[in-house]
């Protein structure tokens, strides 16, 4: 009867929370801070809408000590923003108001900047390694970890999971970051068990540190930190140093290009984001919520603020450095080397100087350490353009998302891709070097993937030949090292993830094939096999009379969309996939779509130069 009674009111709990995060978006909590900045002493007032640990660490970058703060209770968007005539203060210097990205359309107008919250980057392993052999620093590092027999452990065992959260993780970002912390819960550390590793550093064989490592299709990722019991003299011993050089040295030998580090704050002088920056950390990607500033206009707190804490903003779909400065200092080449060096982050698109005591007036850009305007310069800072609009589906993507978050089963499945096509040319022929060869998957090479370590799960490969799919796979004597799945009928999205999970989207017109699940082994990663196996795909796919390939991608998967980019292939549109159950949903977005817009935009931006 209990459980019953549970099973009823499942969907009314998921509906009043839905709702509440709706609301809260649109209705967020507001607190009014009052204190002397923390360098300049001057007085500054801030209004912030949004979440409480955001508000905590504004509070923490702005204030000397602790200002005197007032709860002014929620209130909706519009009576947030700025005023109209930029000289009207109403006492109040800075306004930061949390947006998501739907909102910051209809509001740009009214603010001035739009910090995202978190910004993220990743690590090109190979400059890494090859940095590790030629610092000298990092050489007498790696010299003090061998004479304090400073090693490493990896491990997918769930006693080592629950050690790590509770020993490690929770109390290195309590100790760290006190009231500004986002602590994770253990129930969604440990539902990656499955995708994810966990990679200590061991001193005399104890674990001092730790990380989990997440995997991606060919991505990893560098999850959540801890040191043990969030003691800081582990770290001032070197332990965060030795986990960077051990996880870096150990992705590169498994194969792996890039390691994502996570998100950072977007403040160019924040401690973490300036530690990655030496490790030759580039941006990439980044949350999306912004912080929405609008600064008055002759306020000495406001002009003390934006000077002392420089910024990441969005403009135009790059990223960019804001810096604040004093418009009667001279602009010099040499000090605009010296601007450049100091807060330059590879991927950025440069940094833009505004004048302090306005915060509008821009002064010059800097790029490669080259001024690309001077005092004639726009007046107003660089603004996204206001998009066309939304799809005419978004009710119906929303709606969906709710019917889906709805229903009280583990098997669902909600997200997007983007759909890529690719025109097939005549190549020619192609020969594999030794000592790899190619076939297509028989009986052997099925079971070989069904009982491999690295299998999606059991026997999803042999359902797939069983429909009617077929597998290109590059072998190494009896080994495979790398395959690709493809279909002549229809699309499928998640095919490797079971019976119940996988959507069926779209039938396929003559000539077209679908084509999914490009998997290169760990160890053979970085050896360019997954390029040979295109060609030979597209190759085989010509001689059978396709000559479009489409696949779907997510977008976050940016080394499959990078490989798959370089055979020509052109994103579509985006795909917006649903599944509860047998059931399953899949809406192509229109052409011309907002989103696949701003995605290409962003994609273009975040992997330039690599």
């Amino acid at each position: 009867m209990l459980y019953r009674l549970l099973r009823a009111i499942t969907p009314l709990r998921v509906v009043v929370r839905f709702g509440r995060e709706r609301l809260a978006r649109y209705r967020p909590q507001v607190w009014r801070l009052e204190g002397q900045e923390r360098a300049s002493g001057a007085p500054l007032v801030i209004v912030f809408a949004g979440q409480l640990e955001n508000k905590n660490y504004v509070a923490y970058l702005a204030f000397a000590g602790s200002p005197a703060e007032k709860v002014l209770g929620r209130h909706w968007l519009w009576t947030l923003l700025p005023p109209k005539r930029k000289r009207q203060s109403d006492g109040v210097d800075l306004r930061i108001v949390e947006l998501y990205e739907s909102q910051r359309r209809w509001l740009m107008e009214r603010f001035q900047f739009f910090v995202p919250i978190w910004v993220g980057g990743e690590l090109d392993l190979q400059r890494a390694v090859a940095r590790l052999h030629r610092s000298k620093n990092a050489k007498a590092d790696l010299r003090r970890m061998r004479n304090s027999e400073t090693t490493y452990e990896v491990t997918r065992d769930p006693k080592a999971f629950d050690f790590f959260y509770s020993n490690m993780y929770l109390p290195y970002i309590k100790n760290r970051y006190g009231d500004r912390a986002f602590p994770m819960s253990h129930e969604d550390m440990v539902g990656k068990l499955y995708c994810s590793e966990l990679f200590f550093v061991t001193v005399r064989g104890e674990r001092v540190a730790g990380d989990i490592l997440l995997y991606e299709g060919n991505c990893a990722r560098a999850w959540s930190t801890g040191v043990k019991d969030g003691d800081p003299s582990y770290v001032k011993a070197g332990a965060m140093k030795a986990l960077g050089y051990l996880t870096s040295q150990y992705l590169a030998e498994r194969g792996y290009k890039a390691l994502h580090m996570g998100g950072s704050r977007p403040f160019l002088l924040d401690g973490v984001l300036r530690h990655k920056r030496t490790s030759g950390f580039r941006i990439s990607d980044h949350t999306k919520r912004y912080f929405s500033m609008s600064l008055t206009a002759g306020s000495a707190g406001a002009k003390a603020f934006v000077a002392n804490n420089p910024f990441i903003y969005e403009s135009q779909g790059t990223y960019r450095g804001a810096l604040f400065i004093d418009p009667d200092f001279p602009l010099s080449p040499e000090r605009l080397r010296e601007l450049y060096d100091e807060y330059h982050i590879e991927g950025l698109a440069g940094l833009s100087l505004f004048d302090a005591r306005g915060g509008e007036k821009q002064l010059a850009q800097i790029s490669d350490g080259s001024v690309d305007g001077g005092s004639s310069a726009k007046s107003e800072p660089e603004q996204p353009k206001p998009a066309a609009g939304y799809p005419p589906r978004e009710l119906k993507y929303l709606a969906m998302n709710l019917v889906v978050r709805l229903i009280p089963t583990g098997w669902k499945y909600w997200g997007n891709s983007v759909l890529l096509k690719t025109s097939i040319g005549d190549s020619g022929p192609i020969s594999l070097p030794e000592p790899y060869t190619w076939t297509w998957a028989g009986p052997e090479e099925i079971d070989f993937l069904d009982r491999h370590p690295e299998a999606t799960s059991p026997t999803a490969y042999a359902r797939r030949t069983a429909r009617g799919d077929r597998c290109l796979c590059i072998k190494q004597g009896g080994d495979i090292v790398c395959y690709r799945w493809f279909k002549l009928r229809t699309g499928c999205i998640l095919c490797g993830f079971g019976p119940k999970m996988e959507i069926t989207p779209f039938p396929l017109k003559s000539g077209q094939a679908y084509s999914y699940d490009l998997f290169t082994y760990q160890k053979y990663r970085g050896r360019g096999v997954a390029t040979m196996l295109m060609k030979l795909l597209f190759q085989a796919l010509r001689e059978e009379g396709i000559n479009e390939v489409l696949s779907c991608v997510s977008p976050d998967n940016h080394a499959s969309l990078r490989l798959q980019m370089r055979f020509g292939a052109q994103p579509q549109r985006m795909v917006y996939n649903y599944r509860i159950r047998s059931w399953s949903k899949t809406f192509l977005g229109p052409e011309g779509d907002v989103r696949l817009r701003e995605w290409m935009q962003q994609f273009k931006s975040t992997t330039s130069g690599k």
